[in-house]
């Protein structure tokens, strides 16, 4: 694990705030379930990392359409998830940029999307700070 202990649910709710306006402005519904939890990373990086996430969820949504940011704590791991119901998945580099911040914190990276094409939900997996 690298960096020092943030609170993640703050890192999240600073992201969401930001883009609250984005999501209004396009007709996206923007919703949001945190746990408190704390990790050890980046604050930076993982500040950055959790803006693009959901930012990229409100553009490929359309209007009508939403994004749901959650947290829970699960095990010894903090689970963060970025659904959407977009109908573009997560590109392959951005992906791999998710993945190199993740790890360096010491966590795990997965995306699966819906089979019909209708949403995605990136998932991030994080180690517990206590």
């Amino acid at each position: 694990m690298n960096g020092r202990k943030i609170e993640l649910s703050a890192v999240l709710q600073t992201a969401v705030e930001a883009l609250r306006p984005m999501a209004d402005s396009r007709g996206v519904r923007l919703t949001v379930a945190l746990e408190p939890a704390s990790c050890a990373c980046d604050p930076g990086a993982l500040q950055r990392l959790m803006h693009r996430l959901v930012a990229r969820a409100i553009e490929i949504t359309s209007g009508g359409g939403e994004v749901h940011v959650s947290l829970a704590c699960i095990d010894e791991g903090a689970h963060v998830s970025v659904t959407d119901t977009g109908s573009t998945p997560l590109p392959p580099e951005e992906l791999a940029a998710a993945q190199r911040v993740v790890e360096h914190c010491g966590g795990a990276v997965e995306a699966y999307s819906d089979a019909g094409g209708l949403g995605a939900t990136l998932g991030v997996l994080l180690p517990l700070s206590r």
